[in-house]
């Protein structure tokens, strides 16, 4: 208090005096007697808030490490923890899923593919042969059953002079008929007597397709089966760990309490610090009499 009166007196007062230079020295001298209570008043309720703000800072300094101790000798389980471990184990789960499906299709579809090793060029060839035999049937089916009605609008309701004598009529007749026949006999070179290993043309394109491309999933094969096991391993841990942290739901409870509080506890001496921060700075402002 003495330093303060006495950096007022020697350097606040000669300020005033010289800035109010115009002024009766009495009405200066109240105004700096104000002006020295009102500093003062503000001093002392400054630093009475700093005193009562360290206090409480050491007092929550004192529970915080109550609750640190509390937290290590229960072992308790930080709910942090316990929900990232759990999303982790959501997000193992669906990776490995879609992994199993990928080793499914493999094993069910690439693998026995990859086992026919050289067939699988003469099934593929053979397929394409059949496609051919299906599409010559269903032109044949086409255009066999309109071969009377051909023949009866080429020689029917033919005018009288244009009208030809019956047995040269016949030998037309024929030569037609045989003509129309050769279109699909004897059948094209290269496909087989009959269909037997798909009866859809659009069935047999998606194995053909599947014949030329299952190599490729099974390439990955190896690097799947490890990705699962490795999936596996830590699934297994993450299992022991999460029975391990909700075995004791009292203990949970309370690491859950204790966790809260703590966090509780760290933002108010968060708040303390950057009070006692601003009062300082407000305390040296009043003291320089900036």
């Amino acid at each position: 208090m003495e330093e303060d009166l006495r950096r007022l007196i020697q350097q606040k007062i000669p300020r005033v005096f010289k800035l109010t230079g115009g002024q009766d020295p009495e009405i200066r001298l109240v105004d700096l007697t104000a002006e020295v209570i009102r500093v003062d008043g503000h001093l002392k309720a400054r630093r009475k808030e700093c005193e009562t703000r360290k206090r409480d800072f050491h007092e929550l300094e004192a529970e915080l490490l109550e609750v640190e101790d509390d937290l290590k000798t229960l072992g308790a389980v930080d709910p942090e923890e316990l929900q990232r471990a759990q999303n982790r184990r959501d997000e193992l789960t669906k990776a490995k899923a879609a992994l199993d499906l990928k080793l499914t299709d493999a094993w069910e579809s690439a693998l026995p593919v990859f086992l026919l090793g050289a067939y699988r060029r003469q099934l593929h060839d053979y397929l394409v042969s059949e496609e051919r035999r299906r599409e010559w049937e269903s032109a044949r089916s086409t255009v066999e059953p309109k071969i009377p009605q051909v023949k009866d609008d080429v020689f029917g309701g033919v005018p009288a002079e244009y009208a030809l004598q019956p047995d040269v009529e016949a030998f037309f007749i024929k030569r037609l008929e045989d003509a129309l026949h050769r279109l699909f006999h004897p059948p094209p070179q290269g496909i087989p007597e009959r269909v037997f290993v798909v009866d859809r043309n659009d069935i047999s394109a998606q194995v053909r397709q599947r014949l030329a491309t299952a190599s490729g999933s099974l390439r990955d094969l190896a690097e799947i089966c490890v990705s699962i096991e490795r999936m596996d391993i830590e699934l297994r841990e993450l299992d022991q760990k999460l029975k391990q942290m909700q075995r004791n739901t009292a203990a949970f409870k309370r690491g859950t309490e204790l966790h809260q509080k703590r966090g509780e506890l760290i933002a108010t001496r968060d708040q303390i610090n950057r009070r006692l921060a601003e009062v300082g700075s407000e305390i040296t402002r009043l003291e320089t009499g900036v």
